[in-house]
């Protein structure tokens, strides 16, 4: 459950950042003058880093509480 609420709001970040990403670096390609506009491997690295922080971000504290057993968390409360 922790996973999938973590992909889904990576996924909405990177269905709206990717597209504003490959605009802007247009516009900056066209604004000044001699700016080599590069590849969209920049780009590609960046999303592959969120994915992978962001994973590793819901993985660990999904797995910790996954180990508590459930009694004894309701007993401690």
């Amino acid at each position: 459950m922790v996973l999938r609420d973590g992909s889904l709001m990576v996924a909405g970040g990177l269905l709206l950042g990717v597209p504003m990403a490959i605009q802007g670096r247009s516009i900056a390609g066209a604004l000044i003058r001699d700016l080599s506009v590069p590849s969209l491997a920049p780009i590609a690295a960046g999303s592959a880093a969120i994915v992978i922080v962001v994973m590793l971000a819901c993985y660990l504290p999904a797995r910790r509480a996954a180990r508590i057993d459930p009694m004894e968390a309701l007993r401690h409360e």
